[in-house]
């Protein structure tokens, strides 16, 4: 798989639960859309994806490696 998000869940200050054990995984050469309504997660699990946010469990793998605490410019470099 080219990208990996498993289990992965974040959560806001105001205790308000953006996302709650979201997985999906993207093999090379798929084309993927994220769709969803107003409040759904869609611009979290974006954020997340690039490096300009956190999960707060879970996992999100690029091309095998895990992108836990790297920056949204070490994610770039990765692929």
């Amino acid at each position: 798989m080219l990208l990996e998000v498993q289990h992965v869940r974040k959560e806001f200050q105001n205790h308000t639960h953006a996302l709650t054990d979201a997985s999906f995984s993207v093999s090379q050469g798929d084309f993927v859309s994220v769709i969803g309504p107003s409040g759904a997660g869609k611009t979290t699990v974006l954020n997340m994806l690039g490096g300009m946010d956190t999960c707060d469990e879970g996992t999100i793998l690029l091309d095998g490696m895990d992108t836990s605490g790297k920056t949204a410019v070490q994610i770039n470099r990765m692929g």
